[in-house]
């Protein structure tokens, strides 16, 4: 008797553990970020003080949808702390550093805002998060370091657009931003999401503490900071060459790529992309000297980018845009942090036509680049298809700075990588993914098993 009821225990429990498997399933939502999903990845978006940036004033601005079906959804940031923020450490005087942030207060604050129209307006005031807790509705609750800081919101009548789903502008920006501070960030929703149009943003990938290179490194060990062959102790620097495969620092997540991805609509005549502060440019050793630049890759003058600093980078540190030195050079001396070639990059038609910008922007200006049949192009199109174009970066080093502005939104990617479809409507029965196919085929198993002992319990028992 007390057999059966454990087998007849086992076998419910087993049942209603199949039914959670099925139920997590059927709602498993993936989610949409910006710039990546992957927190191991060093791609980042950053804020940067007025000593390493010329985009000191910048502001992203995302756009973000919820389902209309969706009572809730979810913002996440990764790293929202600044370099002043829990365990800090303190490497010179005023100087600190946490996880993948430097320099100093860099404090993020980032605000929600109602927007039926998704046109990036900050109507109706939804909530507001700051850096260190400080203030807004995180009040004594501070951003993670190295960790996602998540808030699950109800979506409110006043963001229901008139498909029925519901839009949000998200404004994150930083205040009282030291000098040299620098504060790399991650952006994530549950729903989808954009860098709305006409929004320029800066991203780079820099490890700054030791806990970071690990990260970069996986292969680095602690007893490698002590082999001459990998750290100069001295000067504080790997020393060995990143694509040397028998280098302390070889093998990790960054190779130097950065991709993304433009929704475009049908009827443009132009497709414009402005590339800032990229720091096009070469240096090399020449015996044990670092010349730089060397004069390999050199910036030009850009035929058609008009003179002078653009409209939307006034005020800043921008520049006239011409023939410029790079500062730093973005392949530069050091083999720890190079990859090469310096900085190039394709931008990629919906139908898989490619076109290459071999010289970039230098140091603190804005150079536009563009293909259609309006203006002066760097490549004539008769027309410019719509859909979504592919902008492929390529070997920018470590610790580069860069800037980007598109005149149209920049689509959030899954865990995959891939594109995430910006404010689609709801579909009454999403396909589900290969793994989702792979826990309900196991959850199927289970509740079957689990019938079959239920009703070979209940044979046995009515045969005693």
């Amino acid at each position: 008797m007390l057999n059966r009821i454990k087998v007849y225990g086992l076998s419910i429990a087993i049942t209603f553990l199949s039914i959670f498997f099925v139920s997590q399933v059927s709602f498993a939502q993936p989610y949409a970020c910006l710039p990546t999903c992957d927190a191991g990845d060093i791609r980042f978006f950053v804020f940067a003080g007025p000593d390493l940036s010329s985009f000191i004033e910048t502001r992203y601005v995302f756009g973000i949808s919820s389902p209309a079906s969706s009572p809730t959804f979810e913002i996440g940031i990764f790293d929202g702390d600044d370099s002043e923020g829990v365990g800090a450490e303190e490497i010179a005087p005023g100087v600190f550093i946490t996880d993948w942030d430097q320099g100093g207060a860099s404090n993020i604050i980032a605000t929600l805002y109602a927007d039926p129209t998704g046109e990036g307006a900050e109507l109706v005031h939804v909530a507001e998060y700051s850096g260190d807790g400080n203030f807004g509705d995180n009040e004594f609750d501070p951003m993670l370091d190295n960790g996602w800081f998540n808030r699950t919101l109800n979506n409110i009548e006043a963001a229901r657009s008139e498909n029925g789903n519901f839009r949000y502008t998200l404004v994150v920006q930083t205040i009282s931003s030291d000098p040299g501070s620098q504060n790399q960030f991650k952006i994530r929703t549950d729903g989808s999401m954009v860098i709305l149009p006409g929004n320029e943003f800066a991203f780079s990938s820099g490890w700054i503490t030791f806990d970071d290179s690990f990260v970069a490194w996986p292969n680095l060990t602690n007893e490698d900071f002590n082999d001459p062959a990998c750290f100069d102790n001295v000067n504080l620097l790997f020393v060995c060459d990143m694509l040397d495969p028998d280098c302390c620092i070889g093998g990790g997540p960054y190779d130097g790529t950065w991709k993304y991805y433009i929704e475009v609509p049908d009827g443009e005549g132009v497709f414009n992309v402005w590339d800032g502060d990229f720091d096009f440019g070469s240096a090399s050793f020449q015996g044990d000297v670092c010349v730089a630049p060397d004069g390999i890759d050199v910036d030009t003058d850009d035929w058609n980018t008009p003179p002078g600093v653009p409209d939307f980078a006034q005020g800043t540190g921008a520049v006239p845009q011409g023939a410029l030195l790079a500062n730093p050079n973005d392949d530069g001396c050091f083999a720890s942090f190079r990859f090469s070639p310096s900085v190039v990059y394709n931008i990629i038609t919906p139908q898989g036509l490619s076109f290459h910008n071999d010289n970039p922007s230098a140091s603190q200006e804005w150079e536009l680049f563009n293909m259609g049949n309006v203006g002066d192009v760097d490549f004539p199109l008769e027309s410019v298809p719509g859909g979504i174009w592919t902008m492929m970066v390529m070997g920018l080093d470590w610790i580069n700075l860069n800037g980007l502005r598109f005149e149209h939104p920049v689509i959030a990617v899954n865990e995959m990588g891939d594109p995430v479809p910006f404010d689609p409507m709801d579909e009454p029965s999403p396909v589900p993914t290969l793994n989702e196919w792979g826990l309900i085929a196991l959850s199927t198993f289970v509740l079957l098993i689990s019938v079959y002992y239920l009703r070979r319990q209940r044979k046995v028992a009515t045969e005693i």
